[in-house]
């Protein structure tokens, strides 16, 4: 697969603050991490080979995180489970592909104080954001729901991780609403659930976070619901990824104190 590798994370700005807390710069010899779009090269492979040549590690955004899954060496247990990869860690060579975008997710529920055991999670979508949405509610004993167009990716997920496929409208029932489409990204308007189908009460995740603040989020708030944007994950996953490339503890703090500076971000609140 080849085509234009997308630099829609902030890695470089988490990045950048990481090294300036422990001190690191080029000189000190700490292999180099980034996103694939700032190695310049469009296409997929070749930047897999300049990635084993030069770089300790690597993040893969959309829509590469399936293709990727051929041009690594070995993929971790949860990369293999969910079907797609988000990152990459050179060892001499030898690349291995890891999916933190599961444990991003599990990491914002955390820390917004929220257990997903038990919950009637509703996922939109069906693509790799879902997959990792889907094996981490499944993993953290939630009760997972699928809502898609297509009828048979949504269901073909759903029985994945030992869901259900459900229509739309059960959203009234769910507990926690996660939104793992694109639907809201390029046009603010839009929402991926209707009004009338928001439940009264509960919780809603969007992965969108640009705009943070989109038409999905504004909707459960007008209803008392608790709404969280896709920041927190983001966050989440991307200090993961900090952790296998440099071995060393994240500071998680920092970090989204640098994602929100460089998103002109301050607060929802």
């Amino acid at each position: 697969t080849t085509g234009k590798i997308l630099n829609r994370d902030k890695y470089k700005d988490l990045l950048k603050e990481y090294y300036r807390l422990r001190g690191w710069d080029e000189a000190t010899g700490l292999p180099r991490a980034e996103t694939l779009a700032a190695l310049g090269i469009d296409d997929l492979a070749a930047a897999f080979q300049e990635v084993r040549r030069s770089y300790r590690g690597v993040n893969v955004t959309i829509p590469h995180k399936i293709a990727a899954l051929t041009l690594v060496d070995h993929l971790s247990y949860e990369a293999r489970s969910i079907g797609a990869l988000n990152t990459v860690v050179n060892d001499e060579g030898f690349l291995t592909g890891y999916n933190t975008d599961a444990s991003g997710f599990t990491w914002a529920w955390q820390q917004a104080g929220i257990e997903l055991a038990g919950k009637r999670v509703l996922v939109l979508g069906a693509g790799g954001a879902a997959r990792a949405v889907a094996y981490a509610v499944q993993r953290a004993g939630g009760v997972l729901w699928i809502a898609n167009r297509n009828q048979q990716r949504g269901l073909e997920l759903a029985q994945s991780f030992g869901g259900q496929m459900v229509e739309l409208a059960r959203a009234r029932e769910a507990q926690i609403i996660v939104n793992a489409t694109s639907v809201g990204m390029t046009d603010p308007r839009s929402s991926p659930l209707p009004e009338e189908y928001f439940p009264s009460a509960g919780a809603v995740m969007d992965l969108v976070y640009r705009p943070l603040e989109t038409r999905f989020l504004k909707l459960a708030r007008q209803k008392g619901i608790l709404a969280i944007d896709g920041l927190a994950m983001l966050v989440g996953q991307g200090a993961a990824a900090f952790e296998l490339w440099t071995g060393r503890k994240a500071p998680v703090a920092a970090m989204s104190s640098a994602l929100e500076r460089a998103m002109g971000y301050h607060s929802n609140e």
